[in-house]
Order: structure tokens, then C-alpha cells, then sequence
């Protein structure tokens, strides 16, 4: 019988996709409830930005966002899951903060 052994409990980590883009007028409030998250959590959240339509945007980011479907910017995937009465998977940035909590626990 083979028994994995941890020293230390693993640690649940939660990944923000944060769909952005220079352009955007409201991304910057999103940017600010990131550090806040990011503030209060610094060993559990893990934050990352996928530019769209910008200089920063990765050769797979519209493909990225169309798989997705992302709609309107900010937009964030938290741990790419889908939340009970979410239509898809990217929510808005005034959900991102509770549905991190609840994917941290």
C-alpha cells in the first residue's frame, strides 16, 4: 500500500484571470480590488491579467477570452469555475472578492 505523508497541509491557492486591456476606462478599479485581495491574502491569491487589444495581449489571448466568452471588461475568472446563477465563467469585479473567499475555503 502506497501513503503519501505532508509535512505541512497543503495550502488551497485561488487564481484570479483578470481580463483587462489599457484601454479600458474601469479596468483600473479592478486592478485596485486585485491589490486589496492580493493585500489581505498574499499566500492563497494569485492574480493574473490577460491584456486584450493592447500592446500587452499575448498571441492567445483573443482566443483565450472567446473561450470564455468574456464580454465586458474587467471581467475575472476566479479558479475558472462556474458560480451557482452565473450564466459563464468571468464575473464582474464587484463579485471577485466573495467568490475568492469562497473558493479559498
Amino acid at each position: 500500500m502506497n501513503t503519501l505523508a505532508f509535512a505541512q497541509a497543503p495550502v488551497k491557492k485561488v487564481i484570479l484571470e483578470d481580463f483587462t486591456g489599457t484601454w479600458c476606462g474601469w479596468c483600473p478599479e479592478g486592478t485596485v480590488i486585485i491589490d486589496n485581495l492580493l493585500a489581505a491574502n498574499p499566500s492563497t491569491f494569485i492574480p493574473v491579467a490577460s491584456h486584450n487589444g493592447d500592446a500587452l495581449q499575448i498571441p492567445d489571448g483573443a482566443a483565450i477570452d472567446a473561450g470564455l466568452n468574456v464580454t465586458a471588461y474587467p471581467n475575472g475568472a476566479v479558479d475558472r469555475y462556474l458560480f451557482s446563477g452565473e450564466p459563464k465563467i468571468p464575473t464582474s469585479r464587484g463579485k471577485w472578492s466573495a467568490y475568492f473567499n469562497t473558493r479559498k475555503n
